[in-house]
């Protein structure tokens, strides 16, 4: 059984929480993107939000979470789907410049996090909404067209744009293209 950690309280913090906490048997199975960049958030080795920290230790203890037998947890983290997407990401053009851009390490993590955790009885995924708070030109539009690329036809998903790009896209510019448009700012159905 995973001890339960309470953060609420004044005095607690993620990085001390983690002190606290055996994750060697994780880290030696789970050698993805978004568990290396978990760690590094964890431990104060890269600068990032409260929430980022909070999301990542999240991800760090229903690591444990899903190999603890003694645990009824109804998730699992599945690599496959985070190589997928990855995959895809490298290949996939970004809108604006129409060529794969690299992605940076907080991206990918994003991604795998999102996308690779599903429910264990039915390959569904766990999250179906994820809100990405980042200033502005850091490559927000480029992660939510490769989710919506990837994925639009198989759950709800409503991606609003902001700034530069959303004006391009409105505006069926070369750039962003009026059809792109229209699919960015649609809810795709799976009935």
């Amino acid at each position: 059984m995973i001890d339960k950690v309470d953060l609420s309280k004044g005095e607690a913090s993620v990085s001390e929480a983690v002190k606290k906490i055996d994750f060697t048997t994780i880290l030696e199975k789970y050698r993805d993107l978004a568990t290396v960049y978990a760690w590094l958030v964890v431990n104060d080795k890269i600068v990032s939000g409260e929430m980022m920290k909070l999301a990542c230790f999240r991800h760090l203890q229903d690591l444990r979470r899903a190999e603890d037998p003694d645990e009824s947890f109804p998730y699992r983290y599945d690599l496959g789907r985070c190589r997928s997407i990855l995959g895809f990401a490298s290949i996939f053009p970004e809108p604006a410049h129409g060529k794969p851009m690299p992605l940076m390490l907080w991206q990918k993590a994003i991604l795998c996090m999102s996308k690779a955790w599903v429910y264990k009885d039915n390959d569904n995924f766990r999250y179906t909404r994820v809100i990405v708070s980042v200033a502005r030109a850091n490559g927000k539009s480029y992660i939510a067209s490769i989710m919506l690329m990837m994925w639009a036809p198989t759950f709800n998903i409503l991606l609003v744009m902001v700034a530069r790009f959303t004006e391009l896209v409105l505006r069926g510019t070369k750039r962003g293209g009026l059809v792109h448009g229209l699919m960015l700012m649609h809810q795709f159905r799976l009935n």
